[in-house]
């Protein structure tokens, strides 16, 4: 196709037709748009009269949107064809974009509660090419409540979730109306929010008695006992009235859990009010109550008058004097009495992404049951607390446990604030870091005994470790030691005691002619151990094609350079006898020879072949086995021949030019 999205593969092939009559080899040179990509060359084999492709693949992912030419050529030497050797396609790079579709909405629960956190998932379908974060919008129906955003990874064709929490605290019940909106894609849907069922009741009231006046400017105090004996957490408004009247004269909120009961007291300052009757009564109003017969209590009259209107009297039975005042009233039943006795957690040294159980103790010290509320607010603004609601017996002790997920906190200490009805409290836990110990084992690079020609590519491989008891990450660098330089880097990750392979291309063009000391390093956060974290240094030595002679066993008398310019500067290490042709800037100096391999390797095993005469500046190899990176690094070898096949060792042709 003329067009391409800007990060996919683009396949490009290019056939090539044999004019002639006998077969031939063809090699096929692709180049790219960015002179940052060197071009790559594939080499066929055409039958006489017949075709054959070469196919590449051109990765678009660091290229600009626009028009961008790839041209192929045939490196053909002596073309006796009047054939096309050279042609170019341009192809047009669109910025890439994300189309989704809204494969469904559920909710959880289905028929939510006022009060009730929802959850709402919705099912995408990434709808393009490519892979993508598919950002996923949710309205919800408040103004005052912003959108939230999603952004679930999808695959071409792939369906995931964004999920999204919704709080209803402050909602009242009834349809709720929601949007959402994805790359190309808009859905509303409705949620029906449903009362809490409840039902408080007045359990007992305590107040002054009826018969005993009360003084004007007394302070008298009256509480209830109010149960939510419904089987929902619910709101209620506790009020103390004058009947007399019509009057509201205090008012206190409430929260319950289900089948929770709480002491609600108010203090009547009768200051304010005039001499006379009052009937008085306390009554709670709770929306969506099931039963609205238990929720007013009658304390009962209750007068004010001043010093004129008290005469201290007797009875004939009782002549022991009744002073003037409040007198003997019920005991109001007493204010809950509770304390925190211990705050623990598991395990005692939490690691990031252990999840933490901490435990808190309460301790009853009154004698009636109680439901104690226990708020902890966690390190993070982005987590909402939490509360438990322990029910502990008189003289018992009860506890709360909370979980703390670790894995998006760092290191370090961090707070947490404890909350409870008679206070709050704080305490900290540290929270250690996943350690590692990254270990470069060995490194494999070119053999010192052996030049590298200026301009070739070389491997250099390394061999790493993580020692440690986690997994991690880690920065591998490739050093040039000899100018304190920084060459290359890559980032490995691996799991404890897992090894893994970093391999590093030299581009030799670049760099300066002379020795080189290449060192590989491992550096990463939280490393228990740095001293393993260098690897050996390992000498190279950059020439050019003039200063490369190949050189002779001892015993050899053949000649020793290829030139009165190019003085021996490289032998080879000491090998069985064999011939070696000499290849220089002396194109006729060639000659039979043998192949034979540099090392002796026991993994691999060659015979020795005897090629046919060559001229200078080709080369052969073995093409009979498929080495390893590290074999390639430490296993090259020298042939004569026709090359054939693709580049197996990197760095092997620098020995031949």
């Amino acid at each position: 196709s003329s067009t391409a999205i800007q990060g996919q593969w683009v396949e490009i092939s290019v056939t090539v037709l044999n004019n002639g009559n006998a077969e031939v080899a063809v090699p096929v040179k692709l180049s790219f748009p960015s002179p940052d990509k060197q071009p790559e060359t594939v080499t066929l084999r055409v039958p006489a009269n017949q075709t054959a492709t070469a196919n590449f693949t051109w990765k678009t992912r660091h290229y600009d949107v626009g028009a961008h030419t790839l041209r192929a050529e045939l490196l053909l030497e002596n073309n006796v064809t009047t054939g096309l050797t050279e042609s170019a396609i341009t192809v047009r790079l669109l910025a890439p974009t994300i189309s989704a579709s809204i494969a469904g909405i559920t909710n959880d629960p289905e028929l939510p509660v006022v009060g009730e956190p929802v959850l709402v998932s919705v099912a995408v379908r990434n709808e393009g090419i490519l892979p993508a974060n598919i950002p996923v919008t949710l309205h919800f129906p408040s103004n005052n409540k912003q959108p939230e955003t999603r952004r679930p990874h999808a695959e071409p064709g792939e369906t995931v979730h964004a999920n999204f929490t919704w709080r209803t605290g402050n909602y009242q019940p009834g349809n709720h109306e929601f949007r959402v909106e994805a790359p190309g894609a808009e859905r509303t849907f409705t949620v029906n929010l449903a009362a809490p069922k409840v039902d408080f009741r007045v359990v007992e009231t305590y107040g002054p008695s009826p018969e005993v006046p009360i003084m004007q400017g007394d302070q008298v105090d009256l509480s209830a006992l109010v149960t939510n004996a419904g089987p929902q957490e619910g709101r209620a408004t506790v009020l103390l009235r004058d009947a007399q009247h019509d009057r509201v004269m205090y008012s206190e909120n409430l929260e319950l859990q289900a089948h929770e009961s709480r002491v609600v007291g108010f203090t009547w300052k009768t200051s304010r009010y005039d001499l006379g009757t009052y009937r008085l009564q306390i009554t709670v109003d709770a929306a969506n109550d099931t039963n609205r017969g238990n929720d007013v209590s009658e304390l009962g009259a209750a007068t004010i008058v001043d010093d004129r209107d008290i005469t201290i009297g007797y009875g004939a039975s009782a002549p022991d004097a009744l002073f003037p005042g409040r007198l003997a009233q019920p005991d109001l039943p007493s204010a809950p009495n509770f304390s925190i006795q211990t705050i623990t957690w598991t395990p005692d040294e939490p690691v990031v992404g252990d999840a933490v159980s901490i435990t808190v103790e309460i301790a009853n010290h009154g004698t009636s049951s109680i439901s104690v509320p226990i708020t902890l607010h966690f390190p993070s603004e982005d987590k909402q607390p939490e509360t438990r609601r322990p029910r502990i017996g008189g003289g018992d002790n009860a506890t709360a446990t909370f979980t703390w997920r670790t894995s998006r906190y760092e290191p370090g200490t961090h707070s947490f604030r404890l909350e409870n009805a008679g206070g709050a409290e704080t305490f900290s836990i540290v929270l250690l870091p996943q350690t590692v110990d990254f270990e470069v084992v060995e490194i494999r690079a070119p053999n010192p005994a052996y030049p590298i020609v200026k301009g070739d590519w070389v491997e250099v491989a390394a061999l790493v470790r993580n020692n440690g008891k986690y997994e991690g990450r880690a920065t591998i660098s490739l050093w040039d030691m000899t100018h304190h330089r920084l060459m290359y880097e890559d980032g490995i990750s691996l799991k404890a005691s897992e090894s893994g392979v970093v391999e590093f291309t030299w581009k030799t063009l670049r760099y300066e002619l002379g020795e080189h000391l290449l060192q590989v390093e491992a550096e990463a956060e939280y490393d228990t151990d740095t001293s393993n974290n260098n690897s050996d240094v390992v000498p190279t030595e950059i020439l050019t094609n003039r200063d490369i002679t190949l050189g002779f066993p001892e015993d050899y008398k053949g000649p020793q350079s290829s030139g009165p310019n190019s003085p021996a500067r490289i032998k080879t290490p000491g090998v069985s006898a064999m011939e070696i042709a000499v290849v220089g800037p002396d194109p006729a100096a060639t000659m039979t020879a043998q192949f034979a391999p540099v090392f002796e390797n026991p993994e691999v095993s060659r015979a020795t072949e005897t090629p046919t005469q060559t001229t200078s500046g080709t080369s052969a190899r073995d093409d009979s086995f498929s080495p390893s990176p590290f074999q390639c690094a430490q296993n090259q070898y020298v042939a004569m021949g026709s090359r054939s096949g693709g580049e197996q060792c990197p760095g092997v042709w620098a020995l031949v030019r």
